[in-house]
């Protein structure tokens, strides 16, 4: 699929197929491009992935700037094999790290989340030169597309959530039509709806699993 589909679809919800509105494509396709970001803001975990990453000697490990630190599953190898465990540290073990302990050949850690989305801290310290990598769950911001011809495979929901929002920018600047701004409030509430149904619907799921 193209940008240039969802171009489509959101001209036909604005009845503007003719482009008697919208003369060119690039305002929609921005519009869209934020609809994108918007998603990723609220709903990081719709593009999830698993990444290996090495291990930067010291505790504080930081991924690319675009992206979040969702989860760290494990210790690995260069090549993702498993090695040791990795615990998520409560607020006491945290408070714990700035005193004294032994030294171990132990390569089991704990993590925490560290002061930005980007980073997160682990104890013991990593050692230099170590070879050690995580397994880390991150959510990476999207691309965000510039052209209609671009490639936007997207999952279904992020694509439908992204359309709402285009749709709520675009009937947002017609300030003179009453209809259009009624509009474009439901197209930003059902942008928020199609988000929270989807948690609620991954719980019930989770629950019947």
């Amino acid at each position: 699929m193209k940008v240039k589909d969802h171009v489509f679809k959101l001209r036909y919800d604005l009845n503007d197929l003719d482009k008697d509105w919208f003369e060119n494509d690039e305002i929609l396709v921005s519009y869209f491009a934020e609809g994108l970001c918007q998603v990723w803001t609220v709903k990081p975990e719709l593009f999830a992935k698993t990444v290996n990453m090495p291990l930067q000697a010291g505790n504080i490990q930081r991924v690319n700037p675009c992206c979040r630190v969702l989860d760290v599953a494990a210790i690995t190898n260069e090549q993702g094999a498993f090695l040791a465990d990795v615990t998520k540290a409560n607020t006491k073990v945290e408070r714990r790290w700035t005193e004294p302990c032994c030294a171990t050949n132990d390569k089991s850690r704990t993590w925490a989340t560290g002061h930005s989305e980007q980073e997160f801290t682990v104890y013991p310290a990593i050692p230099r030169d170590s070879g050690l990598y995580v397994r880390a769950e991150v959510s990476c911001k999207p691309n965000m597309p510039m052209e209609a011809d671009e490639d936007a495979d997207y999952p279904c929901l992020v694509a439908d959530a992204a359309l709402q929002w285009a749709l709520y920018r675009a009937f947002s600047s017609s300030h003179d039509s009453r209809s259009a701004m009624s509009r474009s409030q439901l197209a930003y509430q059902s942008f928020h709806q199609m988000l929270s149904l989807s948690i609620r619907t991954d719980k019930r799921v989770e629950s019947e699993g």
